[in-house]
């Protein structure tokens, strides 16, 4: 038989009847799906009141493969989890992302099963950077971003999956802007190793010429000076990292078309 595991953040307890329909019925009707993914679907759901939120979001995991279910039941965190953890962590090292306000997780005699995730639903004036090195400011956003990615550096946060869709940014009337991570279950704390921290540079940006900017706007925000070689082997290991990512996803694509091709 099945166990339900849940836990609430403290002063949101006005959520428990929804959290507790959510383990055992599965996802309300009258929730709005507005990711549909293959590793997780994303719903948005009215608030049950008694929460300073207008809107919940949920996510919801698909089933693991047989080996995560045996993992995440009895060796390590499963995703739902994870993402409940993080985000407290990251709020307690002074960065923004959508405040975490449940998560659910069932766990068979043997294997895990479903997963969910309940947190803050944020506002539409938070943009994604996909498509970025296309905008007229986006020198200015590059600089920006690189001193994001440097404090979270400093701060020894390793985003793994630091890509346009899960960075989001907020600009505010007076010129500065404001950033939340978001899809946040694959990071590590503690991290200072930079063959691990110089992967954020392979995927947040769509071109190698926009990365190398980026790259030179975070030696500023690091204090590499210009002209050094500390600041040369850094914009390097970036346009490096990207394009390392980049043969990897062409090596992934043409492996998939010979294997369709075969069936």
């Amino acid at each position: 038989m099945s166990r339900i595991e849940y836990k609430i953040t403290p002063g949101f307890e006005a959520v428990r009847p929804l959290v507790e329909a959510v383990a055992r019925d599965g996802v309300p009707g009258d929730a709005a799906i507005i990711y549909d993914g293959r590793r997780n679907k994303v719903y948005t759901l009215p608030s049950p009141g008694g929460i300073p939120y207008k809107q919940l979001n949920l996510k919801a995991y698909r089933v693991p493969p047989w080996i995560n279910r045996v993992a995440y039941r009895w060796f390590r965190p499963g995703k739902a989890r994870r993402a409940f953890d993080n985000a407290n962590e990251l709020l307690a090292r002074g960065f923004m992302t959508a405040r975490p306000v449940a998560f659910v997780e069932e766990k068979g005699p043997l294997l895990y099963g479903h997963s969910y995730f309940f947190s803050e639903q944020l506002g539409p004036e938070w943009e994604n950077l996909r498509g970025a090195h296309e905008w007229p400011d986006f020198d200015f956003v590059a600089r920006q971003v690189a001193r994001y990615m440097a404090e979270l550096h400093r701060k020894e946060v390793w985003m793994k999956d630091f890509s346009p869709g899960n960075v989001l940014m907020k600009r505010h009337g007076d010129g500065t802007v404001e950033f939340a991570l978001i899809d946040i279950n694959r990071m590590e704390f503690g991290v200072t190793d930079r063959d691990k921290l110089v992967t954020n540079f392979q995927a947040i940006f769509d071109t190698v010429e926009a990365v190398e900017v980026l790259a030179r706007h975070y030696a500023d925000a690091t204090g590499l000076a210009e002209g050094s070689d500390a600041r040369d082997r850094l914009v390097a290991d970036a346009r490096d990292a990207f394009v390392a990512k980049h043969l990897q996803i062409a090596r992934k694509r043409r492996l998939k078309k010979i294997f369709l091709r075969r069936k």
